[in-house]
């Protein structure tokens, strides 16, 4: 990386959270949307969901209209 760019990383939770405030949803809104609990939604934005399947993510993303893109270094 040059000195000229700079990289963001953030979470998959601080992601969802970001869009979530965006589309100015609450954790229980988009949790009804993507059929989870409201408790589901908050231990993802603070890091802390265990075992989150692949479809729950693509069911949230959808809702938050993001894209999963998978890349190999």
């Amino acid at each position: 990386m040059s000195n000229q760019e700079s990289e963001i990383v953030l979470s998959i939770g601080e992601l969802i959270a970001i869009h979530r405030d965006r589309l100015h949803m609450t954790q229980g809104d988009l949790a009804n949307a993507a059929k989870v609990s409201r408790n589901y939604i908050s231990l993802l934005e603070r890091g802390r969901g265990r075992h989150v399947s692949i479809d729950v993510l693509e069911r949230i993303f959808n809702i938050l209209d993001l894209e999963i893109k998978i890349t190999h270094k």
